[in-house]
């Protein structure tokens, strides 16, 4: 194999957004035909999408909203996954017709093995391991090939809050029956339930090995890209805005129900909608309350004004104020409801 120069960018940031404009910097500005990039890193509690995936119908926004979990969308294809920092991710970049996915998996394969883990892969985007009789998920991937580079990203768990995983993502009934399971839990496990004193600086140290004896090149750390200058690049910052924004969030969603429900002192409240490509639609509000005319008067602007989620708020003010005798009711809904999508 003719690879040059084995480049290991090792991030010490957690913020997802961040992590993911840099993995774009360097497909865009840094790929060679002799060289293949290993980049390395971690996020906080955060769930991540696939491209064209339905954020409501895959995660709970609602959840991850109150507990400050990230909702993020990346640009290649594939699932729903939760990550926190007992989660380590690894990008392989690269352009040149010396360097293939089989490589970038050989190089996991070998650093799982080296850790004294036997593997094995039944998909394209997952490998799996072997306890007892059970085998469960240890890793999943991603990919973007086109002309300019291409790019295996994955996951490797090595003490995820499966718990978190559960509760913040809801894959519908059929994906799971269609893998055999019955709930997320049954599917992964963690690295460390089959090596207890297992880190992540471990992990890490296997990968760059690994990745060495694969490309035949000693891993190198580029001044230009550490961590910190990175991070103050305008490109990089540029890109860090675009994935944290909610157009790009939430883009690729054409038509969804969503629910919220939320108890005030005065009474209970519960809200359905239909988000038609960024418009609510279709409105529909209960409450345990004996005057509902407040409820009739929501329901008769969002019928008669296409309203974004993002004007609820002022929507909701302008209300209180036109009927003062529901100000509670109305500045109390626009406080709390549809938040996730305010943008």
């Amino acid at each position: 194999m003719n690879i040059k120069t084995l480049y290991v960018v090792d991030t010490k940031d957690t913020n997802p957004y961040t992590n993911l404009a840099i993995e774009e910097y360097l497909e865009k500005t840094c790929v060679s035909k002799t060289s293949v990039i290993l980049m390395i890193w971690q996020s906080k509690k955060s769930v991540i999408v696939g491209h064209s995936q339905n954020v409501i119908t895959e995660v709970d926004v609602v959840k991850c909203h109150r507990d400050n979990v990230n909702i993020v969308r990346r640009k290649s294809g594939g699932g729903a996954v939760y990550q926190d920092e007992g989660n380590l991710n690894f990008s392989f970049i690269w352009f040149c017709d010396k360097c293939s996915i089989d490589n970038t998996y050989n190089v996991v394969f070998e650093a799982l093995k080296n850790l004294g883990l036997s593997t094995e892969k039944i998909s394209k985007n997952d490998i799996l391991i072997h306890q007892g009789e059970s085998v469960f998920k240890v890793s999943g991937s991603a990919f973007i090939s086109n002309s300019k580079f291409s790019l295996h990203h994955g996951t490797l768990l090595v003490d995820l809050n499966i718990k978190d995983a559960e509760k913040y993502l809801t894959p519908s009934a059929e994906k799971l029956s269609s893998k055999g399971i019955d709930s997320i839990k049954q599917r992964i496990t963690n690295i460390k339930n089959l090596i207890p004193d297992i880190t992540i600086k471990k992990v890490k140290k296997a990968l760059i090995s690994a990745a060495e004896t694969e490309f035949k090149a000693k891993a190198e750390v580029i001044e230009s890209l550490t961590e910190t200058k990175l991070q103050k690049m305008p490109e990089v910052m540029e890109l860090e805005k675009l994935y944290e924004s909610k157009e790009w969030i939430y883009s690729n969603q054409t038509l969804f129900p969503f629910k919220e429900t939320h108890v005030f002192p005065w009474g209970e409240v519960e809200m359905k909608v239909i988000i038609d490509n960024n418009f609510l639609s279709n409105v529909g509000i209960t409450a345990n309350v004996k005057d509902k005319e407040w409820i009739s008067r929501i329901c008769a602007f969002i019928h008669n004004k296409k309203t974004r989620p993002s004007e609820w708020q002022k929507i909701m003010s302008e209300l209180a104020q036109e009927h003062p005798k529901y100000k509670r009711e109305f500045l109390d809904v626009g406080k709390v409801f549809l938040k996730p999508f305010i943008f």
